[in-house]
Formats: C-alpha cells, structure tokens, sequence
C-alpha cells in the first residue's frame, strides 16, 4: 500500500500540534528540534513545549510534510530543518499505524526535496532504541555513528535534476488529490461510524 506525502504550511499549526500532543515521550525524543529530541526518553511532553516547539518551526525556510488518516488528521510527519548544505530530518508516526510503511514513505520523500535543493548531506539525530528510525538508516544505507547521547545516521545525496524536479511535483498533485477526496467523503465516514456505534441503552 502507498501514502500519499503531502508538503505542509503554516496552515497545517493546528493539525501539527494535535500530531504532536498524541505522541508520547520516546516518540517525541526522535523528532527534530532541541526542546524536544534532547529531553529524557521517559519524560512526557506538556502542551506548552509542544506548542514553543511548533512556533519554532520556520515555516517557508523549512520543509514539513505529512501523512493524513482517513479523518484527515496527521498520522505522520517528516520535517526537514536546513543548514549550509545539509539538511536534519526529524519523522514520528503515530503508535497505532506503525508498521505500515508510513514512516518510510516519509523518509523516501525527504531526500528528494534535499536533492531538489542541492543539499549534499541528509542527516539525522535518534536515540539507539528507537528501533524504526534505526530500521530506516539501515534501508537507506545511512552512516551511522554513535555516541554518549544517542546516534547520528548521514546520507549523501546526489545534485537534484529535471526528473527529480518533477517527480515532487506528481507527488504533490497524487497527495492534493487524495486529501480532497477524503475531505469529500469525511461527512459520510463521520456518519457512517456513529451509526454504528453501541448505542446504550437506556436502564
């Protein structure tokens, strides 16, 4: 199965907060950006950080994109964060669609907006148990180097070129049409579940 990536905007805050409150501690620790990844694998994330994490975000200078659930929500997000000829790529998913090949659809997405931008270097910061971030570097054939607080994986990427140009636009367009359609037909599901919904009964 495919996931569309859409790239998001700063009209995606809303969606991007909600994303991030339902992760939890270890999820968060892998996610691009120092509030967040430097805290303990264990210590939950509050609301405020999220949000001082989120209005950190330079929206039009980096790169967000995300994969939405049926109910439109964000179930994944991969973020890039660019620096002279490199890029820093942060990805979480939520707990209950791991495993389903959304996380590396996001990976896959990243280093091709890298190459559209001729960024030499794709890197990444993750703490040495967090085993999907892990099970990605290794697909991606990253170099991975390791040290007291956690590991850095890299991945050189080739100058980006005409194909590469218009392959992000085709994956743009396929992710615009498939969030319409389920903005179509989100009346419908929200309908259809409360239907079938137990109903209490009265006592």
């Amino acid at each position: 199965m495919t996931f569309p990536v859409r790239e998001l905007n700063r009209n995606h805050v809303m969606p991007l907060r909600q994303h991030f409150i339902e992760l939890n501690g270890p999820d968060l620790s892998a996610f691009t950006g120092k509030e967040l990844r430097l805290r303990s694998a264990a210590s939950p994330q509050t609301v405020e950080e999220v949000h001082t994490y989120i209005e950190s975000v330079r929206f039009g200078r980096d790169s967000l994109f995300g994969v939405c659930g049926d109910d439109l929500a964000l179930i994944g997000v991969a973020h890039l964060t660019y620096w002279e000829q490199a890029a820093e790529l942060g990805l979480s998913v939520l707990h209950h669609y791991r495993r389903r090949g959304i996380g590396m659809a996001l990976f896959n997405r990243t280093p091709l907006r890298a190459r559209n931008l001729q960024i030499i270097e794709l890197f990444t910061r993750y703490l040495p148990e967090n085993e999907g971030i892990m099970h990605f570097a290794r697909q991606a054939a990253m170099r991975v180097v390791l040290d007291e607080s956690g590991a850095d994986a890299y991945l050189e990427v080739p100058p980006g070129n005409t194909m590469t140009l218009s392959q992000e636009i085709t994956d743009q367009q396929v992710a615009l049409f498939n969030w319409t359609l389920k903005a179509r037909f989100e009346p419908i599901r929200r309908l259809t579940t409360a239907m079938l919904s137990p109903v209490d009964e009265p006592r």
